[in-house]
């Protein structure tokens, strides 16, 4: 079937009835290789579902996945927790979508540039999934990544026209704004700051390949200054940019181990920032009076005591 369409000069997405969307002939001969030629995008498909599978069958992978306390003191969870998936469903969608994505990129880029987009989507998707929201699982955000790369070089990028399927495209597109409907909803509990940061990470390495490489210029640093800023924000931003139940647990968590420590005065004040991210939250409050008890603040700890005992702290222990 390539040798015809290398034969006619071009390519159109079967279906498409769109005039233009065509692929140019260095293309169809780089996605005419055979598929095991992907070996990045393989690797990354059979890492990530037997890791998975692993998981739903209850192998500790602790080890690989990223929370309020590995965030500093295993820096490479920030990576591999997107090989860890939710449940079935969300392990086969991603690995379906990487499939169809990544061996495009990969024949047209070439293997190590793949690894390297592959590993710069996953740091950059997952630090702003941590500075905004919370720890998460699941290729999505390279997947979006993959996404908005291919959309970026196909609209500007002429040699690159037609290289993704505009079904494709509103798929990715509706499931997007589904999720975030989803999550709003309280259905189901989605990385959607994960999505957007890859696709925004993909478009802009998309962009910045497009035109004569002579011309690209200081287009170049786009892609790592974005994902350099996405790591900062993860590092650094979470303090002032995230007020989620995922931030009040990372908070009581340097609270408890002030309080171990016997730093009163500290988990004090790290135990009143809890409650003050997530008023909910009994076991910050039970804390926060046994502290204000220490202190010698007996009223004020009895206050604690009591909003958290009406929170239902203690209730798994009867």
């Amino acid at each position: 079937m390539f040798q015809e369409i290398l034969g006619r000069g071009s390519w159109r997405w079967p279906g498409t009835g769109y005039p233009g969307l065509v692929v140019s002939p260095p293309v169809l001969r780089a996605l005419g290789r055979h598929p095991f030629d992907a070996r990045a995008t393989i690797t990354l498909m059979v890492l990530g579902g037997v890791l998975s599978v692993m998981a739903f069958s209850g192998a500790d992978l602790e080890v690989l996945l990223l929370d309020e306390r590995t965030w500093k003191l295993l820096p490479w969870t920030i990576p591999t927790s997107v090989l860890l998936h939710g449940n079935a469903m969300h392990l086969g969608f991603n690995l379906l979508v990487l499939w169809q994505l990544g061996r495009v990129v990969e024949a047209i880029w070439g293997t190590w540039r793949t690894v390297l987009f592959f590993l710069f989507l996953a740091i950059g998707s997952q630090s702003a999934q941590w500075a905004l929201s919370g720890p998460a699982v699941g290729l999505s955000g390279v997947v979006y990544g993959l996404f908005g790369l291919l959309w970026a070089a196909s609209r500007w990028h002429d040699d690159k026209l037609g290289l993704l399927n505009p079904s494709v495209t509103r798929m990715l597109v509706g499931w997007f704004f589904l999720c975030i409907l989803l999550t709003e909803m309280g259905t189901l509990r989605i990385a959607n700051t994960a999505h957007g940061a890859g696709a925004i990470l993909g478009a802009a390495l998309g962009w910045s390949l497009s035109g004569p490489r002579d011309r690209r210029g200081w287009k170049w640093f786009l892609f790592p200054a974005l994902t350099l800023l996405f790591v900062l924000a993860g590092q650094f931003g979470r303090p002032y940019l995230n007020f989620t139940p995922s931030r009040a647990r990372e908070v009581f968590a340097i609270g408890y181990a002030q309080e171990q420590a016997g730093q009163d005065q500290a988990a004090l004040k790290s135990f009143i920032e809890a409650t003050s991210i997530l008023p909910k939250f009994e076991e910050a409050w039970w804390n926060q009076g046994v502290c204000l008890q220490k202190l010698g603040r007996r009223d004020e700890a009895e206050v604690c005591f009591e909003r958290s005992k009406n929170l239902g702290h203690g209730d798994d222990e009867k």
